[in-house]
């Protein structure tokens, strides 16, 4: 009975600490922002040699929450429609996917990783996930699965992308 008695005033220290320490964690909440896109444009050069516009479908839904360590959560529920504007041709491209990203400060670059459908922009000067570099026309490439990426801000480019899954070209798609 006595080692309870003693040890009772330690546990109660240790937990006292435990709160302590744990309260400014608890207070340190996310920030989340929810968006309902309708649609846009990616201009030739930006993933194909022609324009594509695409049209969000009612209900869309795009929610962004920035953690406090630095890591940003994207998880997007939408059913685009995407056209070649020179031909008309389309593309209906359900995106549900969720995304995190986060800089690595060591490194100096972003590091993602991305889970589910999604077409995935890749500008001139990318490393593609083929092993080779993205030529002047940009590449659109529609993923489902999961896709691995570092972004280093210096070169504005993306220096590794790899993937797991299948993947479709867009503009093959669009043509």
């Amino acid at each position: 009975m006595q080692r309870i008695t003693r040890a009772a005033p330690g546990a109660v220290i240790a937990l006292v600490l435990t709160l302590v320490a744990a309260a400014p964690v608890a207070a340190a909440r996310p920030t989340r922002t929810v968006l309902h896109p309708t649609g846009g444009v990616h201009p030739a050069g930006q993933g194909c040699a022609f324009d594509i516009s695409y049209v969000d479908a009612p209900g869309a839904r795009m929610t962004i929450t920035d953690f406090a360590d630095g890591r940003e959560a994207t998880t997007v529920n939408a059913v685009a429609t995407l056209m070649n504007d020179a031909t008309g041709a389309t593309f209906v491209h359900r995106a549900y996917f969720h995304d995190v990203n986060w800089f690595d400060a060591t490194a100096g670059v972003y590091r993602g990783m991305t889970n589910g459908q999604v077409v995935s922009w890749f500008f001139p000067g990318d490393v593609d996930p083929f092993g080779g570099i993205v030529g002047p026309d940009g590449l659109a490439l529609r993923f489902e699965g999961t896709i691995w990426y570092t972004w280093d801000p210096g070169a504005n480019a993306l220096t590794q992308f790899s993937y797991v899954g299948t993947v479709q070209n867009v503009c093959d798609l669009l043509s």
